[in-house]
Order: C-alpha cells, then sequence, then structure tokens
C-alpha cells in the first residue's frame, strides 16, 4: 500500500512539473522576463499558413524556400518552449543552382541552426513598412543566413497573401550587419536581396 502511496505521490508531482505557464506569442513582449519553463505558444497558428513549400520565378532565376512550424521548442538559452517557424532554402540563376540548404529542414535537435528561423511578429509601420496591410494582419519576422558565409547577417519578413484561392508569400530580404573576418572575404549572401512574390507549391 506504502509503494502505491508513492507512486501517486511521484505521479502527481511529475504531472506537475511538466505543466508550464502559457504565454501568447501574439501578445508577448519579449523584453519581459519569463519564467522557466513557460511555454510562449502560436496561439493563434499564424504560424500555420506559412508552412510548406514556396517558389519564385522570374526569367533567369528560380528560388525555392521550404518553411515549417515547430511546436514547443525548447529554448535552452532562456529556458523555455517557444512555437516558432523553421527552413531553409534554394536558388537557380540561370539554371545553374548556386546554394541548396533544403536537407538541413529535417534538423529537429537545434531549431536555431536552420537557416531560417525565428518567431517575431512586426507592425505594419516597421521596415518594410506595409500600407495596405489590414490593422489585424501579423507579418513574420525571421533570421536569414548563409551557411558558408555566417558572419553576413539578414531578415526576411512574410506576408501571407491569398488571391482567389492562391496562396503567395510577399517576401522582403534585408541585410542587418556584416562582420567581416578578413579582406576578399564576401559581404553579401549567394542569394539575392530585395522584394519576392512566393507562390504556394
Amino acid at each position: 500500500m506504502k509503494k502505491i502511496f508513492l507512486l501517486l505521490i511521484f505521479t502527481v508531482v511529475a504531472c506537475k512539473a511538466q505543466t508550464s505557464t502559457v504565454y501568447s506569442l501574439q501578445n508577448y513582449d519579449f523584453g519581459s522576463n519569463l519564467p522557466n519553463g513557460a511555454y510562449v505558444k502560436d496561439t493563434y497558428n499564424d504560424f500555420n499558413k506559412f508552412e510548406g513549400t514556396w517558389k519564385y520565378q522570374i526569367a533567369n532565376q528560380v528560388f525555392i524556400l521550404k518553411l515549417r512550424k515547430k511546436v514547443r521548442f525548447y529554448d535552452n538559452m532562456d529556458n523555455i518552449y517557444i512555437d516558432l517557424l523553421a527552413g531553409e532554402y534554394q536558388y537557380f540563376l540561370n539554371n545553374i543552382e548556386v546554394i541548396n540548404t533544403l536537407a538541413n529542414l529535417s534538423n529537429d535537435s537545434d531549431v536555431y541552426s536552420n537557416n531560417i528561423s525565428g518567431h517575431s511578429f512586426i507592425p505594419n509601420a516597421n521596415f518594410p513598412s506595409c500600407g495596405d496591410c489590414n490593422p489585424t494582419e501579423r507579418r513574420v519576422k525571421l533570421s536569414f543566413s548563409d551557411p558558408d558565409r555566417p558572419w553576413v547577417m539578414a531578415y526576411i519578413v512574410l506576408r501571407y497573401l491569398n488571391s482567389n484561392g492562391v496562396e503567395k508569400i510577399d517576401a522582403t530580404i534585408y541585410y542587418t550587419s556584416t562582420v567581416v573576418p578578413d579582406d576578399g572575404t564576401p559581404t553579401t549572401l549567394r542569394v539575392p536581396v530585395g522584394n519576392f512574390v512566393f507562390v504556394k507549391q
């Protein structure tokens, strides 16, 4: 009987330890401190519509994005759980593959090692501004990197669009900073920066 009682106590304590305070990703201020084990959740499933394979093609360029939502990822820097978007990409110029990181998307051990990752929503007035965005619309801002040029730092801002049933992402890639290790080191990504409209495949 004593063993059963102790087992019940252990089960209750274990279940309680796994319970975490849930915060809405859409409303949370990341300047605030979160308790250890807190869960920052994509409450309204905004990330879901960005999942999948997206393609931009014009003239001599083909640019492919693959994005997936990672649920309850453990961030060991802040000791919290968080929902986020992770992605990889492939780029062709003149029918020549310039870069392809798509195979890395299956990496679940460290989502931040993906070349596209993050969980930030940005106001419509923030760069790049969106004058025709609905006031309730949420755009996503993610880090964007080149695995062979980790010193070149960039962001990608994503806006989901649905035009008569055709799903699109309006994306803007821009540089944030570059810390060049030495002379002769490339200072740009191997994909172009600027605005692109990707179509869901």
